[in-house]
């Protein structure tokens, strides 16, 4: 299992590797059209190239999956360690996943309410996990790995996780 989690883990680092690549690439079409818009030349092509970049982009993140809440983990662990907000700890992940709305708050809501379930303490207990806690101590915890060796847990996590509205990647969409 840690060696799936492993494989799982650097390949979406891999991916976001080259999603990194491809959006500086963007920015730098984006710099380019501006500069053609004021000089009132011909944009065209730097919209289209533009629009598929950007598809690239859309297309990369739908394919970024976590088939587990540890693979998910290790990766916000290791992809952010050297960006501008890294998540570390698990303040710097309660942190990370505290925006409404956002994909990672509803992957954190459901580990906790799963976690409530079991009657144990969930990724918000300050005293299980204080926020100086290294992130990896939390993917690697016992109770983190029995969650996920739970076939009920992981069939609910992977419908949403994989969830589709037709062609469209609906991830945690069918989640409140």
């Amino acid at each position: 299992m840690a060696d799936d989690n492993r494989i799982a883990t650097d390949k979406l680092l891999k991916m976001y590797e080259n999603y990194k690549k491809i959006d500086k690439e963007k920015e730098v079409v984006a710099s380019r059209l501006a500069k053609a818009k004021v000089r009132g030349a011909a944009v065209q092509d730097l919209l289209r190239e533009h629009s598929s970049l950007g598809m690239k982009l859309q297309e990369l993140s739908d394919e970024m999956t976590f088939a587990s809440p540890i693979i998910w983990m290790m990766y916000k662990y290791e992809a952010y360690i050297d960006e501008a907000q890294p998540i570390r700890t698990m303040q710097d992940f309660r942190v990370h996943c505290s925006k409404p709305g956002y994909i990672c708050t509803k992957r954190f809501d459901f580990v906790n309410e799963q976690l409530n379930q079991r009657n144990v303490a969930n990724l918000n207990d300050h005293e299980s996990y204080q926020d100086e806690l290294p992130l990896s101590e939390v993917f690697s915890a016992p109770v983190i790995t029995e969650l996920v060796n739970d076939q009920s847990f992981q069939q609910q996590w992977r419908h949403h996780e994989y969830n589709k509205n037709g062609q469209y990647v609906a991830k945690w969409e069918n989640y409140s």
